[in-house]
């Protein structure tokens, strides 16, 4: 049975997960990014952080990206695992993380 959950966070909320994991996290998921992303016309749809239970697992900035009539959401470089044993976790998340962004 999967238990996991995504819940989107605010800038703050997102970052304090990120430092609290002490982990190094690739620039297009961190929060700074979104200024350089927005100025390329790529803004941010959210910032995700899904749990397992009441443990974050992973996280991932989406932003939303426009080419020609094409839209579509793009998490470079995510999700985020907050530590390498929550790969184990990979399908699940990808799979919840899809049917997050299809009912929202």
């Amino acid at each position: 049975m999967n238990t996991l959950k995504v819940v989107e966070v605010d800038s703050v909320k997102y970052e304090e997960i990120i430092n609290s994991s002490n982990i190094k996290i690739p620039i297009e998921q961190s929060v700074v990014w979104n200024n350089f992303s927005s100025s390329c016309g790529n803004y941010l749809f959210k910032y995700l952080v899904v749990f397992d239970q009441q443990l974050p697992i992973a996280t991932l900035s989406l932003y939303k990206y426009k080419l020609y009539s094409f839209e579509y959401l793009w998490a470079k470089n995510g999700p985020v695992f907050l530590k390498d044993s929550y790969r184990n976790y990979e399908e699940d998340i990808c799979n919840t993380l899809r049917e997050y962004v299809r009912h929202n």
